[in-house]
């Protein structure tokens, strides 16, 4: 049974006797009122010479005694039930004290499992952390040591051709094509990579570079890996970046 049955049948049992320690007074109060109505019909049976007095105050005596035996017989039953309920009593007390052991080891239990898979989690989660901020840093590096070599500063500082921009335009929907396909389709990384058509016509090529980079990094970092940064890169813009990676 539960700690909340167990207390349960202790108030019970609790209540029970003390309903048969009244009843067990009560009793007693008789036996002490008999008691002393046959002393007195006893003295005054000794006091007189009246024959007859003798034996009605005698009937009264043998009427009373017999009464009392009857009473005295249920205060010594009443003393035997309550007996049996001090020992129902203990028994239940120590069922009780054993239920309550029991769930108070188990709600330990409980929260120390639930203390080590909070432990477990927060291990997990930091290790994430790190894993996240070294993938972080790694593109950092990656794209901060990236630098337009100065023999293509010229030729990047212009403007899109019309066929330049259509070859654009569909290494960009190969990308986002990729994209889509890796389940990024609804991330912030496709929208800034999707909007990079739109800007193409007003920017230079090295301008698109830079943009590109910072909507990596700004973007990108926490949600791609540095390896699939670098091919995003490399598809949209034809810079190979695999030696960096390393």
């Amino acid at each position: 049974m539960s700690v909340s049955s167990y207390r349960n049948k202790v108030s019970q049992i609790n209540s029970q006797i003390a309903d048969l320690m009244k009843k067990q007074v009560a009793e007693r109060k008789k036996e002490v009122d008999l008691n002393s109505k046959i002393n007195d019909l006893s003295k005054r049976a000794f006091s007189t010479k009246n024959l007859s007095t003798i034996q009605s105050y005698q009937r009264q005596i043998d009427g009373k005694s017999k009464e009392l035996i009857r009473i005295s017989s249920k205060v010594a039953d009443f003393e035997k039930k309550l007996a049996d309920k001090r020992k129902e009593l203990s028994r239940n007390q120590d069922y009780l004290t054993k239920a309550i052991d029991s769930e108070t080891k188990k709600r330990q239990n409980q929260e120390l499992n639930f203390l080590k898979e909070k432990e477990r989690i927060n291990r997990s989660e930091l290790g994430n952390i790190r894993n996240l901020n070294s993938e972080i840093q790694r593109q950092q590096n990656i794209f901060e040591n990236y630098q337009v070599p100065e023999s293509e500063l010229t030729d990047d500082d212009v403007d899109y051709s019309l066929k330049e921009l259509t070859e654009l335009h569909d290494r960009i929907n190969s990308v986002l094509e990729k994209l889509e396909k890796l389940g990024y389709g609804q991330e912030i990384i496709f929208d800034e990579i999707e909007q990079l058509k739109g800007k193409s016509k007003k920017i230079s090529k090295k301008d698109l570079k830079m943009m590109l980079i910072g909507k990596i990094v700004s973007f990108g970092m926490g949600k791609i890996d540095t390896e699939l940064a670098a091919q995003i890169f490399e598809e949209i813009t034809s810079v190979d970046l695999t030696k960096l990676i390393e």
